[in-house]
Formats: C-alpha cells, sequence, structure tokens
C-alpha cells in the first residue's frame, strides 16, 4: 500500500494545467479531482514497541538493541523502528 497526499496531488494536476494555458483540459480531469476528495482517509494502526538491550556473552562486553515488536537489530536507539515503523520514544530497558 502506498500513502499518497491527495491535497498535494490534486495541486499538482490542476498546476500542470495552469503551465499549459494553450492546452486543453483534459475532460476527465474534473472527476478525478471529485474522486479524490471523496476518498476515505486510511487510518493507520500506531504500534508501540521498546529497545532492550541484549548482550553478545556473559561478560557484557558487546551489546546490541533489538525492538520488542519485530526482533529487529540496531546499535542506535530510533524514536521509531527503521524495520517495522514501532514508536518506541527512544527509551532503552536494559535486561
Amino acid at each position: 500500500m502506498k500513502l499518497v497526499d491527495v491535497d498535494e496531488l490534486i495541486n499538482s494536476l490542476t498546476v500542470n494545467q495552469l503551465d499549459c494555458p494553450g492546452c486543453p483540459e483534459p475532460e476527465f480531469l474534473p472527476e478525478l479531482i471529485e474522486i479524490l476528495k471523496e476518498a476515505p482517509e486510511a487510518e493507520l494502526p500506531i504500534r508501540s514497541t521498546r529497545w532492550e538491550r541484549k548482550w553478545e556473552d556473559w561478560r557484557h562486553q558487546l551489546s546490541w538493541l533489538e525492538c520488542s515488536h519485530c526482533h529487529a537489530r540496531t546499535l542506535e536507539p530510533y524514536y521509531y523502528c527503521p524495520y517495522c515503523g514501532s514508536y518506541s520514544g527512544g527509551e532503552v530497558y536494559d535486561e
């Protein structure tokens, strides 16, 4: 699924038409703009996760952070997991 900014798309369609004053307006353009305006908005679920510090061995010398939602590994705590998009707030939980 690809999310599109409908207002920006409508603006781009009308601006492109204004850039070509001699060009005839496509017959479908007003209908297309109405369909885009009436399209329902996507409701995306907000997933929350946390970064859990994992250790390589019992000596606790090498560590990484793991997303509790998708178990992806990273070295830096991000506000959002770059792999699954879950929100974490950048907090790290040590085990």
